[in-house]
């Protein structure tokens, strides 16, 4: 028995069960007549469309997408494939969450790869629309399928599950970035631009900076490229990136800042933060522009506060607290920068660390401000809570210093950090021999479930 004959019983069923007519099911169903009539009682029967499908599922008091399955064999059993009906099912089913019917339909497509165009513009409206686990299924279809290892539509694909898969799991991050990266350069030249800026973003957070310091200078290049080609344009085109062209520049010179920061080489950091606080802006046609300046001069004059602090130039530290209470979304980097410095030059700040206790507790229960990304916040908290545990512990301060390394310590195996782990478990061993019996205990327990 054939999947439309199988659809067509269950309508037939439905009908004598509930002694209803055609008409009634089609006033029910809010239908014509003579389609309805045409899909049951046809020979050959007509083909259902999937928006006639759920008017009728809903006549029959079924749930939503109940018949999805029988329809699945209806577009390929009794039917040759049409994309036309295909596409309008696959974005019913990614709507009401019905994904099994999704893997069906493209398993089935998978060996026809003239649907891949198809496949690949309805990944992509999945993906402005959100529906981010039906888009990773089919942009996962178009990526095996493409015939063309150096095709622009599978750079995108890699460059869309890229961005799909990132999240706070460090390994997971790791294994997207390195397959994602041979595909940058292929994607449509204006888009690289957002590509790169990901990327950078996450190198930094997985402590690569001599890749966070190459990337950024792609960046930079790949800026000024864009620029060039926009300023020979009479016309403006509408932009496809996020932001304006120099602006990644600007955000290419900060990376590269951020990254020598890192590495200790605070003269180099310094000059690069020069060059985008001074950075001629007057070519930019956005109208946006100003904003982004705003913020690129906001951030420069902070982080020069902030190399001054890892230089040792403890006197402007009231201008740094200030500028991080002004602006929440800066004051988990500023803590961390702020403790990093404390400990390595033995200086007492508990009066900032009070200041921001509130802040601090919400760090710790994983609560950042919206400026922070789901791949920054969770890197920096670890970071910052183990530099401040080593500050306790430095102080003599153990319950609390032991306090923030075992939750550190923890928060490193929830988001897989391998290195957050080993800074942690280095610090425990350094300062075993004041730790408490309870400490310890919990200590050898946390450790126990990482070899798990």
């Amino acid at each position: 028995m054939n999947s439309t004959t199988c659809i067509r019983t269950e309508i037939e069923y439905y009908m004598n069960n509930n002694r209803m007519t055609l008409q009634g099911l089609s006033e029910e169903a809010g239908m014509n007549k003579g389609i309805l009539s045409a899909i049951i009682n046809r020979s050959p029967p007509k083909s259902i469309a999937v928006s006639h499908l759920d008017r009728i599922t809903a006549a029959m008091k079924l749930p939503e997408g109940a018949l999805y399955d029988l329809y699945v064999d209806e577009c390929f059993v009794t039917n040759n494939p049409n994309w036309r009906r295909l596409r309008p099912f696959i974005l019913r089913c990614a709507a009401i969450g019905n994904y099994d019917c999704i893997e069906e339909v493209l398993e089935r497509l998978a060996d026809d790869l003239s649907y891949l165009p198809g496949i690949f513009m309805t990944a992509e409206l999945l993906y402005q629309e959100g529906r981010n686990q039906a888009a990773t299924m089919l942009y996962k279809c178009v990526a095996v399928g493409e015939k063309y290892q150096h095709s622009e539509r599978l750079a995108m694909c890699q460059y869309r599950l890229f961005s799909l898969s990132i999240g706070q799991d460090q390994s997971v991050n790791f294994r997207a970035t390195v397959q994602f990266e041979p595909y940058v350069d292929r994607l449509p030249e204006d888009i690289q631009l957002d590509a790169l800026r990901e990327l950078v973003n996450l190198y930094f957070t997985m402590e690569e900076m001599d890749k966070v310091i190459e990337i950024s200078e792609k960046m930079v290049f790949r800026a000024d490229c864009q620029h060039a080609v926009e300023m020979r344009k009479v016309v403006r085109t509408k932009r496809k990136i996020r932001y304006p062209v120099l602006a990644y520049r600007a955000y290419g010179y900060l990376m590269w800042a951020a990254a020598y920061s890192r590495k200790g080489n605070y003269e180099a950091g310094y000059k690069y933060t020069l060059l985008y606080t001074e950075m001629d802006w007057s070519e930019e046609r956005e109208e946006d522009v100003h904003t982004h300046i705003a913020k690129f001069q906001k951030w420069g004059e902070a982080n020069k506060c902030a190399f001054r602090l890892r230089l040792g130039e403890w006197a402007v530290l009231p201008d740094y607290v200030a500028y991080m209470s002004e602006n929440e979304e800066e004051v988990l980097s500023g803590l961390l920068m702020m403790t990093e410095s404390a400990n390595k030059y033995d200086i007492d700040v508990d009066q900032v660390l009070n200041q921001f206790e509130d802040q601090i507790t919400s760090f710790s229960e994983s609560k950042w401000s919206s400026g922070y990304t789901e791949q920054f916040s969770p890197n920096r908290s670890l970071k910052f809570l183990t530099e401040l545990g080593v500050y306790y512990l430095r102080r003599q301060r153990f319950d609390m210093g032991f306090k923030w390394i075992l939750h550190s310590l923890q928060t490193s195996i929830r988001i897989n950090s391998k290195s957050g782990f080993i800074s942690c478990v280095r610090v425990f061993e350094e300062f075993r021999y004041v730790a408490s019996p309870e400490f310890q205990l919990e200590y050898t327990r946390i450790v126990k479930e990482m070899r798990k």
